[in-house]
């Protein structure tokens, strides 16, 4: 019974995985073709209408996993992030004048927290390292992923910045490839966690697992 019902989880989970990549994939799709064609009777709300979706089934989304205790990472950015779109859409419509400080204070928010969570992490493997509290096998992958989040956090927050700073300033002849470079590197550190976070798994994996692995692929 517990694996049928697992199974099923299993299931439902991959449904609505491809749910969500098919949402992204049409609002790329859709924001591609509105600012390659100009298209002028398409507004900018139909060209969000699959994140608005999308943020609402996230928002069921949660809750599902929250009861089947299942890891909700992407859902839960996009289920905080309602009013951010809704935000971005009333200034892109122009039904608002504001700055884009100020559209933008959900992300800021956002970063805020995530800000003080690295903090948090960061202390916290300082203070485990100091008092000799951890494994030792286990401090460098602590070091290593305490001082991956502050960049990624930190570079975040300057491109924020810069972008914003940009926007709200038309005479800023700042270059875009000079603004995005703290984007690509914060995406770089986020993928170097995600690989570093796969090899301690793979690591602890016995090898006569592995091998079987190995084994089965030979086979296939």
């Amino acid at each position: 019974m517990g694996s049928e019902s697992g199974t099923t989880a299993d299931f439902q989970a991959m449904l609505l995985s491809t749910s969500i990549q098919m949402l992204l994939f049409s609002f790329e799709a859709c924001l591609c073709y509105k600012l390659v064609y100009q298209v002028p009777h398409m507004q900018w709300y139909l060209v969000f209408m699959p994140l608005f979706l999308l943020s609402v089934i996230s928002i069921v989304i949660c809750g599902w996993g929250w009861k089947k205790e299942r890891p909700l990472d992407l859902e839960l950015l996009f289920a905080v992030n309602l009013l951010q779109f809704v935000m971005l859409v009333l200034r892109l419509e122009r039904l608002i004048t504001w700055s884009w400080q100020i559209i933008l204070i959900p992300l800021w928010i956002m970063l805020g927290v995530c800000s003080i969570a690295v903090i948090y992490y960061i202390a916290l493997t300082a203070i485990l390292v100091c008092t000799n509290d951890i494994v030792p096998s286990m401090r460098t992958p602590r070091t290593a992923a305490s001082f991956l989040y502050s960049l990624s956090n930190f570079c975040l927050i300057l491109f924020l910045s810069l972008l914003v700073s940009k926007l709200d300033n038309p005479a800023n002849e700042q270059s875009f490839v000079v603004l995005f470079l703290p984007y690509h590197v914060c995406m770089a550190s986020l993928v170097m966690s995600a690989f570093y976070q796969v090899c301690r798994v793979m690591s602890l994996i016995p090898r006569s697992s592995l091998s079987r692995v190995s084994v089965f692929i030979d086979v296939c």
